[in-house]
């Protein structure tokens, strides 16, 4: 991907906003830190220049956060919500990621065929949403989202800005409140397949913790494999959030299909309950298969 020129520092919001931002968006629970994998084989993939897990190796070892997603910072930039409350039954959230100096960045790089990826999800790993905003010239982020649902909810922003001819990934988390009578949802028991409209999704998965492992997912219909669009650069996207903290990997399959499966290296991080979201495109719509996974 060829790198945007260097990030631009324009419009400066209040102070008092980045404040406000930063008090709302603590989040629960810390990690301690980022883990290096071992070297890859020569079936797996290192890391890919926007931070995500790719398919396809270039043979090198390359440290790779193990989630991300839990902090409103992270290297000099800072998501900024318009509003950290929303009214039950409304849609729309806005948003700016600003610099160090409170000035909102303009200059993003395209990742998978977006400058920004939003995904929300209540804190119960229920409501889960994957969407692209749209940005304004002064920088500003708007798109829909469901706010249907009262109760506390998880907005992670996932882009790449450009430092120079440096690309850097960017994952930031915040937390936001839909007032309401609040019923946690207990998290679903796990089962393999998944049906999803007409489809059924079935994993493959022996994971170690720590170490990166091939999750094979396979979309059938009437036990015969179905044809998969490409849906943002890729046959399919994976989000794993860990319940409790809502840890977030998003990871992207190789670039070739293993006979009918897509295979996702992936890292799970911790003993515990993960809950995994895969976003499918069939006959141009998306779909998305939803697994309870516990380690």
């Amino acid at each position: 991907m060829r790198p945007h020129p260097a990030v631009q520092k324009l419009l400066p919001l209040g102070i008092g906003a980045v404040v406000l931002a930063l008090l709302a968006g603590v989040v629960v629970g810390r990690l301690t830190g980022d883990v290096t994998r071992p070297p890859p084989t020569e079936d797996e993939p290192a890391a890919a220049a926007d931070g995500h897990i790719h398919g396809g190796s270039d043979g090198t070892s390359t440290p790779i956060p193990l989630v991300t997603g839990q902090s409103v910072s992270l290297g000099g930039y800072t998501l900024t919500p318009r509003s950290n409350e929303f009214e039950p039954g409304t849609t729309g959230f806005e948003f700016q990621i600003v610099d160090t100096y409170g000035a909102a960045v303009t200059d993003f790089v395209e990742q998978h065929e977006a400058p920004m990826h939003l995904f929300a999800v209540r804190l119960d790993l229920t409501g889960y949403q994957h969407v692209h905003p749209a940005m304004a010239d002064d920088g500003t982020w708007t798109v829909d989202l469901d706010w249907s649902h009262p109760g506390p909810w998880r907005i992670i922003t996932d882009f790449v800005v450009a430092e120079g001819e440096t690309l850097i990934p960017i994952t930031l988390g915040l937390n936001v409140t839909v007032p309401g009578d609040f019923q946690t949802s207990e998290l679903p028991e796990p089962t393999n397949p998944v049906t999803v409209a007409d489809f059924e999704v079935t994993m493959e998965f022996d994971p170690n913790i720590e170490v990166s492992s091939p999750l094979m997912l396979t979309v059938t219909t009437d036990g015969e494999p179905v044809e998969l669009e490409p849906y943002l650069g890729a046959f399919g996207h994976l989000v794993v959030l860990r319940d409790g903290d809502l840890g977030f990997l998003h990871v992207h399959p190789d670039n070739e299909k293993l006979g009918d499966a897509l295979r996702f290296w992936t890292t799970i991080p911790s003993p515990g309950d993960f809950r995994l979201f895969l976003d499918f495109k069939v006959d141009g719509k998306v779909y998305t298969a939803p697994f309870t996974l516990q380690i």
